[in-house]
């Protein structure tokens, strides 16, 4: 367990304890097609957040009252399965 938590703190894939564990860091850091990979990876994870952040917005908007269905749907550009999703989010939470 120590040589683990060891190779998860290691910067340099060389430093790694794990055979197997120093190759994967080496592949996703060290070569382009590893790094391209990782970068898609994390883009992708980044726009999930994004869609996230903006339905739980706009989930608070509703709920508020302040604005209307079709405000909140143009003004965070969405479309009607997740405005549904939405209100069906709202109506769990009331």
């Amino acid at each position: 367990m120590g040589d683990l938590m060891h190779d998860f703190h290691c910067k340099k894939a060389g430093d790694m304890k794990s055979r197997i564990l120093a190759e994967r860091a080496r592949y996703l850091k060290e070569s382009d097609k590893g790094v391209s990979h990782m970068c898609r990876i994390m883009e992708e994870f980044a726009k999930e957040e994004r869609n996230e952040r903006t339905i739980e917005m706009a989930a608070k908007l509703l709920e508020s009252g302040d604005m209307t269905e079709e405000r909140i749907k143009e003004l965070f550009k969405l479309t009607e399965g997740q405005m549904k999703a939405i209100k069906e989010r709202v109506a769990v939470l009331a």
